[in-house]
């Protein structure tokens, strides 16, 4: 099974990254694919914030967020 691309952007730079499946974490994707080893899980529950992300979309050279 093939899963769609998933692009981002983290310290200001972009990465593309393919086949990556949707039930990685975030915090596996970012410590293992962009060796971000100082990005550390938090309280695990979603209750602290340090996960917080922010989402948005591409429109030319802005970003809107979603």
């Amino acid at each position: 099974m093939t899963f769609p691309k998933l692009e981002l952007i983290h310290r200001h730079r972009w990465h593309s990254l393919v086949n990556v499946p949707p039930a990685r974490t975030l915090l596996d994707l970012l410590r293992e694919e962009l060796r971000a080893g100082d990005t550390k899980e938090g309280c695990a529950s979603g209750d602290c914030g340090a996960c917080t992300v922010v989402l948005s979309q591409a429109d030319g050279s802005k970003a809107h967020t979603a």
